[in-house]
């Protein structure tokens, strides 16, 4: 570049930087200094401007639109959006806290959570684009600008279409993943809902076939002790809604219960009444005592169980407790009759419950014990009962006698 001081011209030497530039030199061509070895010549203006040229780039004409807005309204999905990641952030904080047998993490408040903090910052940033871009168009449309959607949809990211495809793919990915571990879980759930409830279903129908069994084991031991010899007619309470509520069985029992026993061409229901019946009609091997005093014993301690008790644990009226409370029923039953039966054994029970010999005393209470059993029932306040169950749980006729032993019990009610 030539360079002028004092009006002088000077050849300026080879890696000298020019100091001076011409004041008539235009605004709009940049500063270029140039090194030469050869003398000034005039007209080299020409050869100046086709250099400049040539490092000029014709790009089109840019302006900038400068906004000061406030963020846009958050939308309804978003806010929602938000608060199920808050509410879900917040469990696994706490989970992080809480976690057995892994490194606890030092407690964060949700406030001071970096995940949370960076989803409202990046939510902050899109609402206020998005409030600027509506602004923005408002104005361009007042000056007749016209606008258009750039090609690049992500552009205001700063983000290629590529890029945002890969995010886009990854995304899925992940929303996919997220459905099938959901639908795997729901699955899980389906199904240990349906073990409980298959579980639970059997349990019920085991205690209903031990009710059952337990209300006829009173009077086939009676026939096993007096060696009648007997045949069986099961009826379920559970199939088809329970057998005993059929027009045939109503016929036999109109209360809807079992045991019935069809003897001497007649039907008797109630397992007292049974018993009685079979003592009165088949005087061998009698199963009361012939003392008046201790027969009085006898139906005494039978009352209590056969009324006090055992009733309270029959099918229809566990259904009307409802099975969240029906244990608790049952126990609170049973203790409360035991309780009597206990202090009626201390003055009457030899190596039975009246004396010396099995009687229809016997018969009654040992079916109870094993529906204490049942129920879990705390039988260690009760230690005259518990002696005499000692003394014929190995008793032949009530071996046979009991539920298990049964042809008609289920194999699993066994185990």
């Amino acid at each position: 570049m030539l360079s002028r001081k004092n009006k002088d011209l000077r050849m300026i030497k080879e890696g000298v930087v020019g100091k001076y530039v011409k004041k008539d030199t235009p605004p709009e061509v940049p500063i270029i200094n140039v090194w030469t070895t050869e003398p000034h010549r005039r007209g080299r203006r020409s050869a100046l401007k086709n250099q400049i040229n040539s490092l000029k780039l014709n790009l089109p004409w840019v302006e900038k639109l400068v906004l000061t807005n406030s963020l846009a309204p958050m939308a309804p999905e978003m806010a929602i959006h938000m608060e199920q990641q808050q509410e879900q952030r917040a469990k696994q904080l706490k989970s992080n806290i809480k976690g057995k047998g892994k490194k606890k993490e030092k407690a964060v408040e949700l406030e001071d959570d970096p995940v949370i903090n960076d989803f409202k910052r990046e939510s902050m940033f899109y609402r206020q684009a998005q409030a600027a871009v509506l602004k923005g168009i408002t104005q361009l449309k007042e000056l007749g600008i016209p606008t258009k959607r750039p090609e690049d949809y992500f552009g205001e990211m700063v983000k290629t279409d590529q890029h945002m495809t890969k995010v886009k793919l990854v995304l899925e990915k992940k929303k996919k993943e997220a459905q099938l571990s959901e639908r795997a879980r729901q699955q899980r759930t389906q199904r240990k809902m349906a073990k409980e409830m298959r579980i639970s279903s059997t349990l019920k129908k085991h205690a209903e076939k031990k009710e059952m069994l337990d209300e006829i084991k009173k009077y086939r031991k009676a026939l096993n002790l007096k060696e009648i010899p007997y045949d069986i007619k099961p009826v379920s309470l559970v199939k088809n809604g329970g057998e005993q509520h059929s027009n045939e069985f109503r016929e036999v029992n109109p209360m809807e219960q079992v045991p019935a026993l069809h003897i001497d061409n007649h039907t008797l229901i109630e397992s007292f009444n049974i018993l009685l019946y079979l003592e009165e009609t088949r005087p061998h091997r009698p199963l009361m005592p012939a003392d008046p005093i201790k027969r009085a014993r006898v139906r005494e301690i039978c009352e209590v169980i056969s009324s006090g008790i055992q009733p309270l644990q029959n099918l229809i009226v566990l259904i009307y407790v409802g099975e969240e409370r029906k244990k608790e029923w049952a126990q609170h039953w049973i203790t409360r009759g035991f309780t009597a039966v206990e202090k009626l054994l201390s003055s009457s029970a030899g190596k039975y419950c009246v004396g010396d010999d099995i009687t229809l005393a016997d018969c009654c209470l040992v079916p109870q014990i094993f529906n204490a059993r049942r129920f879990h029932v705390d039988l260690r306040p009760f230690p005259t009962i518990l002696r005499i169950d000692r003394h014929l749980e190995n008793h032949p006729a009530f071996t046979a006698a009991h539920p298990n032993n049964q042809p008609d019990c289920p194999p699993e009610a066994t185990k």
